[in-house]
């Protein structure tokens, strides 16, 4: 179903202690008021082309892939495949680079 939708993910880094130690560590990222769109394929009953796009603290993406029926009997869940691009910085809010005077 079409909607707006709030989650997060985990990404995982590596942090550098004050002794010089690589330790991973992860952190949620949250995202709120991504819409998405489910557009049946042609074709393929049951099938989905999905759509959207969203922000978070690193900027607007946009998110594509499918959505198709489980293939285990009697579970009336989908298997859902997105992946998320970024926008470069320059396609947002139309400016460009600000030069300084000095």
């Amino acid at each position: 179903q079409d909607g707006e939708f709030h989650g997060s993910f985990s990404l995982a880094y590596f942090h550098t202690t004050s002794k010089g130690k690589q330790k991973e560590r992860s952190k949620v990222i949250s995202e709120s008021g991504v819409k998405i769109k489910f557009t049946p394929i042609e074709g393929k009953e049951g099938d989905f082309d999905v759509d959207g796009e969203g922000t978070n603290q690193f900027g607007i993406f946009n998110i594509n892939g499918t959505a198709t029926p489980s293939e285990h009997e009697g579970d009336p869940t989908y298997d859902i495949v997105l992946r998320k691009r970024y926008k470069p910085a320059s396609q947002i809010g139309g400016g460009g680079a600000v030069a300084a005077a000095g």
